[in-house]
Parts: C-alpha cells; structure tokens; sequence
C-alpha cells in the first residue's frame, strides 16, 4: 500500500508541474489523456542508488528488431518526477508507424538534486537501454533522445557527454546516441540568467549547483561565489561542451516564446555550426509559445511528424 501511495504521489507531483507549465501564457488545453499508456506498457527500474529511477517501456510497434529507439525526457524545470511522458497520446501511433521503439525517462528532481546529479541519471538511463538493447529489440547504435523544455536542455547535454572523446569524471559515456531533439529547451544558461524571465530565472537556480563552502572568506565581497555561480552555469551548458564529433541535433523553439526565448535555441545552433555545419538544425515556429506541443492544432502534430522523419534520416545514415 505504502508503494502504491508512493508511485501515485509520484506521478500526481510530475502533473502537478507539467500542468503549471501549461498554466504560462499561450499554454494551450489539450483533450487528450495526459499520461497516456497503451497496452502492453511496463516500467523498468534502471538503477537504485541514490533512489530508485524508472523507465516507461511503451509497446513493440510490430514483431521483430526495430529500426531504433526514441527515449523521451519530460519537462518540468528539471523539477518533475516519474517517468511517464505527458501527452504520449500524440506521440503513440507516428512512433508505431515509423517502426521505433520508445521510452520515457524518470530522472531525480531539483532542487534536491542538482545538476550532474540529472545528467548522470539519463546517461545511465541510455546505458541501461543499450545493456538491454536484445531484450528491446532494438539496434543498440541507434537512439534518440527527444526532449521538452527542461528535458530539451538534459537531451542535449546528455547526447554531447555521452559522445565526447573525453567523459569528464561526473559522467558515463554509453555512446550510441545518434539523434538529440531539443522542443523549446534552456540550452544556453548563462544567457538565461541574464535575460531571462524571473519564473525562468528562479527554475535554473534551483537547478545549479549551491554553494556549500562556508569557510570561504567572506571579506572578498562573495567573489568566490560569483566564481562558483560562473563555472557552475558553464558545467551545466551545452554550449561549452559542443564537439566535432557530437550527434545531428534538431532544436525546435516557438517564436513567441515568454518563458525560455528562442535566443536560447539559436545561440546553440550557431555555435554548433562553428564547430561542423551540419551539427544543428534549428526551427523557430512563428506564432509558437512555450509547450507549444500542448497545442491541438494540426501543425503541433506535423512538426512531431518531422520529428520522427529527423530521426528516421539520421538511423539510416
């Protein structure tokens, strides 16, 4: 009893978040189920410690190996927890029909857990998926991550660290990730905390890193935070960790975006194109607002569509 209350309060607290998401201006109802399970969904747990994580393991389209695998990471200003992704309603038949097996991700909230705490999850997560690939029938090479808002921004990142030739000592490197879309994603955080928006401002602080060094000298004017503050946004930024060698990324960004500018899409994918041309495919959607995927309107459905026909492109290369 005691679990099932947990697993329910779980999944109440990621409604909770996703449905104040909504909440912002241009947010839109929706009239489909918000967590959505076909038949023949399970869940998985994929690692125990620090806390038990799981994923949603969403059904086999058609009997045999599947052409790849989409793993989907939620959104919720890194706050939300569960692995359950909201509105799979829109997503289950074009996943199905394009031959990919899919999953969703839990990984551990902010602000309990900051920073490399989320990234290490989702690199676990993908590490898990490849372990299992055979079970999953599933290519093991062939894995995309598509992610939305605060889970865009983990997307990315987990796709760079997971292919750079050099894993920092925080990370696994599992590879096999060929594909990282960002929906609306907070990939240049620097440049959030200076411009953007106090509901914004305050998710990314709950998200960083605190800093705990209380024997720091205090008669230097919290220079030593500031330094703290500067190398924690860098860590965490995708911007500082774009490679040669990093997947193909699609970045989607409404143009009328209030809580997390489109500024912050394209400042990543002209850094991107520096380092290699063909790295980042950037999309701004006129007329568009954040969690535009909450839309009902058929061109919401088209751009998943598109989506799905990016991932498709990049497993057959």
């Amino acid at each position: 009893m005691n679990k099932r209350r947990r697993t329910i309060g779980l999944r109440l607290s990621a409604a909770l978040v996703y449905m104040s998401i909504l909440m912002f201006p241009g947010c839109s109802s929706h009239s489909g189920v918000l967590f959505y399970r076909p038949p023949g969904t399970t869940t998985e747990v994929y690692k125990t410690h620090p806390e038990a994580l799981q994923l949603t393991v969403y059904p086999e389209s058609t009997p045999g190996i599947h052409t790849g695998a989409v793993v989907f990471i939620h959104g919720g200003g890194w706050q939300a927890k569960g692995s359950d992704l909201p509105l799979y309603w829109d997503w289950h038949a074009r996943v199905q029909n394009a031959h990919l097996r899919a999953f969703s991700l839990e990984h551990r909230a902010a602000p309990t857990y900051r920073g490399h705490d989320l990234l290490e999850d989702t690199l676990d997560a993908v590490a898990y998926i490849r372990q299992h690939a055979n079970r999953f029938r599933i290519p093991p090479d062939k894995i995309a991550l598509v992610g939305f808002s605060s889970g865009g921004h983990l997307a990315v990142l987990t796709a760079l660290a997971a292919s750079t030739p050099r894993p920092g000592r925080y990370e696994r490197h599992p590879g096999g990730i060929r594909a990282a879309i960002s929906f609306y994603g907070p990939l240049d955080p620097e440049g959030l905390l200076e411009y953007g928006n106090p509901a914004a401002r305050n998710l990314l602080l709950n998200y960083l890193p605190e800093f705990r060094d209380y024997s720091a000298n205090q008669s230097d004017g919290g220079a030593q935070q500031r330094s703290f503050l500067t190398q924690s946004l860098k860590d965490i930024s995708p911007i500082y960790r774009l490679h040669y060698r990093a997947p193909r990324m699609l970045l989607l960004h409404g143009a009328k975006d209030e809580l997390i500018p489109p500024k912050q899409s394209e400042v990543l994918a002209e850094k991107a194109r520096v380092i290699r041309p063909d790295m980042a495919e950037l999309r701004v959607i006129a007329d568009a607002e954040h969690n535009f995927c909450a839309s009902r309107k058929p061109w919401a459905r088209q751009i998943e569509s598109d989506v799905l026909a990016f991932i498709q492109t990049e497993f057959a290369r």
